[in-house]
């Protein structure tokens, strides 16, 4: 069975001797042919920037190997999201995954292995449900503070004024403008709104100013 070995650590002092070496000795023990020995020293928090991580994943695209071996899950992945997507991809190629020291093995030999798997799945979509409420939550506290959301109007409000002193309807002004009729009777109802405490305070109302 031809085997890959991928290993990482976080910063550029550590040392990843444990892990190749643990790897060496597994694969020996197992009669896995070795077929290549990626490693790294950077983050696990996007797997975009671990260049060997995605030459694993692309030499299993490939049907170069059969089997990833790895020391622990969290050297594999720090999110259960992408470690399950990456374990997916590689049993959707036929590759097998095997973490030695959290005794996974995705191979249909192992019940264990498989029943662990697909804890990992359940959690994995529990971490995801959680982060999306969290967004969520943090989305709806945004809006009562003010926060504007969505794409800045592509729109002229000068526009929108001067086809409606022209005469033409708010469908008419959406159709040119090329916004909504909606869009239409907002910009208007603000600028009335704007004329309205305008005239209120140059006629001495409740907002009119207190200088003599």
């Amino acid at each position: 069975m031809r085997c890959l070995t991928y290993s990482r650590v976080s910063a550029i002092d550590q040392c990843l001797d444990i892990q190749l070496e643990t790897l060496e000795k597994f694969c020996a023990s197992k009669n896995l042919t070795v077929v290549a020995t990626l490693s790294e020293k950077v983050s696990g928090a996007s797997a975009s920037a671990r260049p060997e991580f995605q030459k694993l994943l692309d030499m299993a695209i490939r049907g170069e190997i059969d089997c990833v071996v790895v020391f622990k899950i969290d050297r594999f992945a720090r999110s259960l999201v992408d470690c399950v997507n990456s374990i997916k991809t590689l049993n959707d190629h036929g590759v097998r995954f095997i973490s030695v020291q959290d005794n996974l093995d995705t191979s249909n030999d192992s019940p264990t292995g498989r029943l662990l798997l697909h804890l990992l799945a359940v959690f994995a979509d529990l971490e995801l449900q959680t982060i999306r409420t969290r967004c969520r939550i943090g989305r709806e506290a945004a809006l009562k503070r003010g926060v504007q959301f969505g794409r800045k109007k592509q729109f002229n409000d000068s526009l929108i004024f001067t086809l409606r002193e022209q005469g033409l309807s708010m469908r008419e002004i959406a159709k040119r403008v090329g916004c909504s009729k909606a869009n239409v009777h907002k910009v208007l109802s603000e600028k009335s709104a704007k004329n309205s405490s305008i005239n209120t305070d140059s006629t001495g109302g409740p907002n009119a100013s207190n200088k003599v």
